[in-house]
């Protein structure tokens, strides 16, 4: 799933030497990658900023470099403070990347990023390419104008790596069938007799329909 690549990513990034800044993770977002990445590298863990982390004590955390979950607002109100060493920034990764289609706020954080550090990474993903591509390839554009990214790579699930991977562990899958009581039975007929009268019926009386 999405989840693991994006917890590959980080895992690469869970470093002091590097700081990169995740956007737009929800709660259950934050508590699967803390928790993944805790386990993973417990001498660079996972930090979080949020309204309870003062000015002062979100400068050192800065500082410390490592992959930080950081509210939008408060980001964005730190880029535009100067508190946040943006030279220290290595980049950015923005999950639910298909939100900042009605959204402004995390575009406007990875504009003020790319002006002040042109030579930063932004990463981003989503699993919803319904939302992305639904009005077309023109909103896909869209997207990536708000994200300021130029590349993009998509993996159906007949991507050769995507089903090598699935074919690695297939889904089990149970068949339960159930006998239909006596009653039951007879009412499927009836219906199954009345839809195909319904049927012939129509196909009599228009011509060129096919059913």
């Amino acid at each position: 799933a999405i989840e693991r690549l994006c917890l590959h990513h980080l895992h690469m990034y869970s470093d002091p030497k590097v700081l990169v800044l995740v956007i737009n993770a929800n709660p259950r977002d934050e508590h699967f990658f803390l928790t993944k990445l805790r386990l993973m590298n417990p001498q660079c863990p996972p930090k979080v900023l949020t309204s309870d982390v003062s000015i002062k004590q979100r400068e050192a955390i800065y500082l410390e470099g490592g992959v930080q979950f950081i509210t939008s607002r408060l980001l964005m109100v730190d880029l535009l403070t100067d508190k946040v060493p943006v030279k220290n920034i290595s980049g950015i990764v923005v999950l639910r990347a298909h939100e900042l289609l009605r959204s402004y706020q995390e575009s406007f954080i990875l504009r003020l990023y790319r002006e002040k550090k042109s030579d930063g990474f932004v990463k981003a993903f989503t699993d919803n390419p319904t939302a992305v591509t639904n009005a077309g390839i023109g909103q896909l554009q869209r997207l990536f104008d708000k994200m300021y990214v130029k590349n993009v790579r998509l993996l159906p699930r007949f991507d050769t790596n995507v089903k090598e991977s699935f074919d690695k562990n297939p889904p089990n899958v149970v068949f339960l069938e159930v006998d239909l009581p006596s009653n039951v039975r007879r009412i499927r007929m009836a219906l199954m007799e009345i839809i195909r009268t319904c049927v012939r019926e129509l196909k009599s009386s228009v011509q060129n329909l096919e059913i």
